[in-house]
């Protein structure tokens, strides 16, 4: 009988064992080794997220000097526009002034 004791005892250790392994141990390696993957994860992505953030805001002063000349090329349209109007009436007074002397030259 003493012998079906030590088996049931041994039996119960590796089944204590078990649970132990399965409550405790492995969720405890599995926490160790996700830690460790999300450390390595940051150092290799910490990089990449800095020179992110340097391209927006590269992109973004971009964006701003190319609205800038936007601007520009809108305001050079329009005073060139105005420019072509003055000139336009300047050689309308000119053509104006032509006909009268060649009328009195008549």
């Amino acid at each position: 009988m003493p012998e079906n004791n030590q088996n049931l005892t041994q039996q119960q250790f590796k089944e204590g064992l078990a649970e132990f392994t399965d409550e405790v141990l492995l969720p405890a390696v599995e926490k160790i080794i996700d830690d460790k993957l999300e450390e390595k994860l940051e150092e290799k992505i910490a990089p990449i997220h800095q020179r992110l953030n340097a391209i927006e805001e590269e992109l973004a002063d971009i964006k701003q000097r190319l609205d800038r000349i936007d601007k520009r090329s809108d305001e050079d349209v329009t005073a060139t526009y105005q420019e072509i109007a003055k000139l336009k009436q300047r050689v309308c007074e000119l053509e104006n002034q032509v006909k009268m002397l060649k009328a009195e030259s008549a």
